[in-house]
């Protein structure tokens, strides 16, 4: 028998505005703060950020977005989000593909088959300042899609179990003014197993990426999130066109330390569980030989707060990375 947990929830919930506070012992300190404001089925925010994590770059800058998640029809949802960035970049960075502004604006068009299930389409466009030759603008246009999943059930004996997998398209061209002109496609996927206090993680993902695309569409491994104990400069500073990457954890006893909700209105609880992990992955570039770096760690805490050490298997001399979050 499967136990389903029957409640009313939006059918296309508000974005997840990644807020968090997060230290690498390699990559120093990043942050992202953001203030919402809805009534009703829309969402004013404003945001501030400061981050290393993500990209190859440093970013740090302002974001503005409104949402309506009802347009008429639960089924229906629009986006406009804007950003702008100044980027500053690791010496191992530095290349002609550099810039030092970024601004974006992301207007997008969700439809929901059902809470379970959505497909949204729309538009990047990006505005770069590049620094060489001599300082000049380019733009980087891209339509988007992304189709996203997630399941959440329950069976007897209090086991749990939760699915979720997404795919997204971005494909610079020609019709949109794009001087970058690329494909680039991305997919994920995670299953969690919990059991009592135990819970077990297993995460995949994988990108390619034809054509020629700004630095901020590039893969990178190596951050608070992927191939834990790696430092991304040390992987691949520029990134690259292509990249695979899998992970497990398994977390064991600890008790829920608290709970919050977060702005998409979830109830998420602080958990101290003890874990474990290993990680495994590469990036490069097509045409070049790349190669399998293999991670260990054990830590604390899991999806909002967590405090790990990492250790990258390689043959020189290994140098465990630090890394501590959290994610509200």
């Amino acid at each position: 028998m499967v136990i389903y947990e029957v409640r009313k929830v939006r059918w296309i919930p508000f974005t997840d505005l990644s807020q968090y506070v997060l230290y690498h012992s390699k990559q120093n300190f990043s942050a992202s703060v953001s203030i919402p404001v809805d009534f009703g089925s829309n969402r004013l925010s404003f945001g501030l950020v400061d981050d290393q994590d993500q990209l190859l770059e440093r970013f740090a800058g302002i974001r503005f977005g409104y949402e309506n998640v009802d347009i008429g029809t639960q089924r229906l949802g629009l986006a406009l989000r804007y950003a702008r960035y100044h980027e500053r970049w690791q010496p191992a960075t530095i290349s002609d593909s550099i810039y030092r502004e970024r601004t974006t604006f992301d207007p997008s068009i969700t439809f929901a088959f059902d809470p379970r299930l959505r497909l949204t389409a729309g538009l990047s466009l990006s505005d770069l300042e590049l620094q060489f030759p001599s300082i000049h603008s380019e733009n980087s246009n891209a339509v988007t899609a992304s189709l996203n999943y997630r399941h959440v059930w329950q069976i007897p004996m209090g086991d749990s179990h939760s699915f979720e997998a997404g795919y997204d398209l971005r494909a610079g061209n020609h019709t949109l003014d794009s001087e970058f002109i690329f494909t680039r496609h991305f997919a994920r996927a995670q299953y969690v197993y919990g059991h009592e206090k135990n819970k077990l993680s297993i995460s995949f993902l994988g990108g390619l990426i034809s054509g020629r695309a700004p630095l901020f569409e590039r893969f990178s491994l190596g951050n608070t999130s992927t191939l834990r104990g790696w430092n991304k400069f040390d992987v691949a500073p520029l990134g690259g066109d292509r990249v695979v990457y899998a992970s497990l954890q398994y977390g064991f006893g600890g008790p829920r330390i608290g709970t919050f909700t977060n702005d998409t209105g979830q109830r998420r609880g602080i958990e101290a569980l003890f874990h474990v992990f290993y990680d495994v992955g590469a990036v490069g570039d097509h045409g070049s030989a790349i190669k399998a770096r293999h991670s260990v760690g054990f830590g604390v805490g899991r999806d909002t707060f967590f405090m790990s050490l990492g250790f990258p298997i390689r043959s020189t001399r290994v140098q465990p990375t630090l890394q501590v979050g959290f994610r509200f």
